[in-house]
């Protein structure tokens, strides 16, 4: 729909110009021309193709505004539901200056003012309502699209029959539509109600790091309500006692997985395959058996580091000794703290991940480099902060 409410507004405006104004006359090439484009628009109204004919009589109402091809242009536009412009189309024949009595032209003009007062009853209407704007507030109204002027909501506003949707707004408020259907010959309301946006959410509180080391520990956790998750994360802390637990249990739960293997593999002699069979239960039964222990003591620590914690155990390096067993035997003895130190390290990360920088454990590993600068062995340790 082309909106034509400032006409519509002012068509009184219109009709004082057009009466003193006569309808300009083309070039002789442009009129014949536009008769040419006249008979196209003709075959193509024949066919059916409205919107066709229309967009081609408009082209000849441009090369010449004769009185004959304004109606002609008026008709197609009616026939298309286009009644605004339709009415448009007969403003300069109906209210332009006079034509000679008896010609061609005064019957065009008497045809066109007949025709202009019938789609003036035809035409829909409708009168804007707007509540809840605060006032001196500019608002804008749309329909379909299309901007209306300033004070449209002062007067009716014509329109096409049809589907059509309003739109308002106005600074700060949110824009509000509705849709509405124009049927002929009658005026309707359209209210429309506008409200202001909701307020933002306020934004959440800063995280204020601990200002020092001495700052109680009740003041650095965070200000949370607790629930089963909390709960979980301050038993996976640190724990001196779970850490003994799961050193002495692995110790003795590794240390009889390794003598039953030794004694099925070499009976009551002792043999090589046998000892290292049980080496080998023990290096994986000891961590498992820290993890387990761990996890069932309301632990949170990863079987890799119980695992990697094992193996630190072996990392040591024995200088001036002629008995290669001895960091084997050293390693099967630190095995079970060392597995169980590395998974408490790991339980008391994870809680930190939840409940705040309490305080933190880090595990260190540094090679050791002999005196032709190879790695001949590692230290270990752990540290941390509380």
């Amino acid at each position: 729909m082309k909106l034509t409410a400032p006409r519509g507004l002012s068509f009184c405006l219109f009709a004082f110009l057009a009466l003193a104004a006569a309808p300009a006359v083309g070039a002789p090439a442009d009129v014949a021309r536009a008769q040419r484009l006249a008979r196209q628009a003709a075959a193509l109204e024949q066919t059916g193709d409205l919107t066709a004919a229309q967009d081609v009589l408009a082209q000849a109402v441009a090369l010449d505004a004769a009185p004959d091809l304004a109606l002609a242009l008026a008709r197609v536009r009616a026939k298309l539901g286009r009644l605004v412009e339709a009415r448009e189309a007969l403003v300069s024949v109906a209210y332009g200056a006079a034509p000679v009595p008896g010609s061609a032209g005064s019957s065009a003009r008497r045809e066109a003012i007949q025709m202009f007062s019938d789609l003036g009853s035809r035409i829909p209407r409708i009168r804007l309502v707007l509540r809840g704007a605060p006032g001196k507030r500019s608002v804008s109204w749309t329909i379909d699209g299309e901007s209306l002027p300033d004070g449209a909501e002062r007067l009716p506003v014509p329109v096409d029959p049809g589907h059509h949707v309003v739109t308002a707004g106005a600074p700060g408020m949110l824009t509000q539509s509705a849709g509405f259907d124009a049927v002929e010959s009658t005026e309707q309301t359209i209210t429309l109600d506008l409200v202001a946006p909701p307020p933002p959410p306020p934004p959440p509180p800063p995280l204020r790091p601990p200002s020092s080391f001495a700052t109680p520990v009740a003041a650095m956790t965070p200000a949370v309500d607790g629930g089963e998750g909390f709960a979980a994360a301050r038993r996976a802390k640190f724990s001196a006692g779970r850490f003994f637990l799961e050193s002495l249990g692995s110790a003795v739960v590794g240390s009889l997985a390794a003598y039953g293997t030794f004694k099925a593999a070499c009976g009551d002699q002792p043999c090589l395959g046998g000892g290292l069979e049980a080496l080998g239960v023990n290096v994986v039964v000891t961590p498992i058996t820290v993890w387990g222990l761990g996890m069932a003591s309301g632990g949170d620590g990863g079987l890799g580091w119980a695992f990697l914690g094992g193996l630190v155990a072996f990392s040591g390096y024995t200088a001036g000794t002629t008995d290669p067993t001895l960091p084997l035997v050293i390693g099967v003895v630190l095995m079970p703290f060392t597995s169980a130190l590395l998974y408490e390290v790991s339980s008391n990360t994870n809680a930190r991940r939840l409940l705040g920088p309490q305080g933190s454990f880090a595990p260190t590993l540094s090679p050791l480099y002999g005196p032709s600068n190879g790695v001949v062995g590692a230290t270990g340790g752990v540290q941390g902060r509380f």
